[in-house]
């Protein structure tokens, strides 16, 4: 892809939209990977990001009130489910506290919860969303293609809160580790599938008031999300696919406008172009398994 096509426009293609950006100057033709870029003649090349000075000394925020940015975390998902990670099938693991743990604390016990889980296997790969409950005690949706024993990690966690518990002296609410019950396992085993449990549990994530709403292990955060089309793959997209938002975002000093337009894909139109994201993946694993 030339850099005169680039600066004329660009379809970014995800698992499950597409985005045209009229009179774009980017070159990255595969994004969504907090590593790597990757040329259009699949050259891989590091992309680490730096923390300046200046962000340093940004003061740490305790609570914000966080919207999830949901088309992310659903390719990222996707992505993953894709990718050659662990056994062909997902397991959706939702983890969840005794009413009245602080989020704090909620937020410590799946840290530690997640170290046990990395002991007991080194390839250990995951994606976590926050959820809170109806009686206002976050609780977590886990994505991973590990096999774990359920009761040895039922036990670790059960283990894990009634420790948080002792050392913040919160005897006030009841738990009994040899009576924990809270982690749940399901096997999703097609595409279809996880897109049915991303879209339950993912679109419905609303604002927390909490410090995180996602995050995942860090491989699959390399894991890339989005390829940038040419203009006849764009075009036999645009027209297997319904335009369902567009925006000016700015206009040049030379009078250029800059626009952007975002597409769904009718009955799995995009899906023969997909296999570009899944290529670039398969290349970060196999750099990946080098390192």
């Amino acid at each position: 892809m030339t850099n005169d096509i680039n600066q004329l426009s660009i379809f970014k293609l995800g698992y499950t939209s597409g985005v045209k950006v009229n009179n774009s100057t980017s070159t990255n033709v595969r994004s969504g990977s907090s590593r790597y870029n990757l040329s259009s003649d699949g050259e891989l090349s590091t992309n680490v990001r730096k923390n300046s000075a200046a962000n340093k000394l940004k003061p740490q925020l305790k609570q914000r009130n966080l919207t999830m940015n949901k088309p992310k975390v659903r390719a990222k998902i996707i992505a993953f489910s894709r990718a050659s990670l662990g056994s062909l099938s997902m397991k959706f693991i939702t983890v969840t506290f005794p009413a009245g743990l602080p989020d704090n604390l909620c937020m410590q016990a799946l840290n530690t919860w997640l170290t046990k889980l990395r002991q007991l296997n080194e390839k250990f790969e995951y994606l976590w969303v926050a959820e809170r409950q109806g009686n206002g005690t976050l609780h977590f949706h886990l994505f991973t293609k590990t096999f774990f024993n359920i009761r040895t990690i039922n036990f670790n966690m059960a283990v894990t809160i009634n420790n948080i518990l002792f050392i913040n002296k919160l005897h006030d609410i009841p738990f009994d580790y040899t009576k924990y019950n809270g982690i749940d396992v399901k096997v999703i085993n097609k595409i279809s599938q996880i897109v049915k449990y991303v879209t339950k549990y993912v679109t419905k994530v609303k604002e927390l008031k909490f410090n995180r709403s996602w995050s995942c292990s860090r491989l699959v955060s390399r894991l890339f999300t989005h390829v940038a089309l040419s203009h006849s793959d764009m075009s036999h997209c645009l027209q297997h696919s319904k335009k369902v938002f567009e925006h000016t975002a700015f206009e040049y000093h030379d009078g250029t406008i800059m626009s952007v337009e975002i597409y769904v894909p009718k009955d799995g139109a995009f899906m023969p172009c997909v296999s570009y994201i899944d290529a670039a993946n398969e290349v970060v694993l196999m750099y990946e398994s080098r390192t």
